[in-house]
């Protein structure tokens, strides 16, 4: 056996297993969206009152911060 035919199956071995393992995750992704809900969660969440009017919690998903902001029914 010469090297340069050692290091060709060695490369062809490493090229199948990339191509193997990318595979896995493409199908293991398709799945996994499958089982992901239908209906979005919201980002809006009631946490207290204040003076009659409800304290909302908003999430931002990208940004991983909270914010606040009050809503008030006038009736």
């Amino acid at each position: 056996m010469k090297n340069d035919y050692y290091f060709r199956q060695v490369l062809h071995g490493a090229v199948m297993g990339m191509c193997a393992l990318t595979l896995f995750y493409l199908v293991s992704g398709v799945v996994d969206a499958e089982k992901r809900p239908s209906t979005p969660q919201s980002n809006f969440v009631v946490v207290d009152k204040y003076e009659g009017c409800d304290v909302v919690q908003w999430e931002n998903g990208t940004l991983s911060r909270y914010q606040y902001f009050l809503h008030c029914n006038n009736k």
